[in-house]
């Protein structure tokens, strides 16, 4: 067994009346294979069941609207193996909850909060970068200076004026 064959979903259903595409096809302007939409409902229907790692006393539809309305993004693709066996395998991108790695997916290309990872090494400028911002922009010397400069554009607007009526 591969390493992936977790990953690998069969169809729940008879595909005698699908043929397999001859080609793969341009994926910014195409109509999907039928087997590929098989393949996306077949994952829809399979994650209103996933809990995704939420505590027991979330409701499903409270899970719902957290999965669905929250913009996750799943995908699916439909493989072969080499028995003739048709299926697909299913991604997600980012994280779900707490979890990097849930059982029928794809794992993620990398986890993005591993201790050990550039993308918590970089959190951690980030993080100071902001900090530093915060505490410029509370600075109350920004709001004195601000009245100051509104002030003076204020000051300088009445003598661009005046100059003006000196001149017609």
């Amino acid at each position: 067994m591969s390493q992936l064959e977790h990953c690998f979903t069969p169809f729940n259903q008879p595909l005698d009346k699908y043929t397999l595409p001859e080609c793969f096809t341009f994926p910014f302007c195409y109509q999907p294979h039928p087997l590929s939409l098989l393949a996306a409902k077949e994952l829809q229907d399979q994650l209103i069941s996933y809990k995704f790692g939420l505590s027991s006393e979330q409701n499903e539809s409270d899970h719902a609207n957290e999965v669905f309305s929250s913009g996750k993004m799943f995908g699916v693709l439909v493989v072969q193996k080499q028995n003739g066996e048709l299926g697909y395998i299913s991604a997600f991108s980012g994280r779900l909850a707490t979890q990097a790695q849930l059982p029928h997916f794809v794992p993620p290309v990398f986890d993005t909060f591993a201790e050990d990872g550039f993308f918590q090494e970089e959190q951690v400028v980030i993080n100071q970068l902001n900090e530093q911002l915060n505490h410029l922009e509370n600075n109350p010397l920004i709001t004195k200076l601000t009245h100051s400069l509104e002030k003076q554009e204020a000051i300088a607007d009445e003598q661009i004026e005046n100059f003006r009526i000196k001149v017609i």
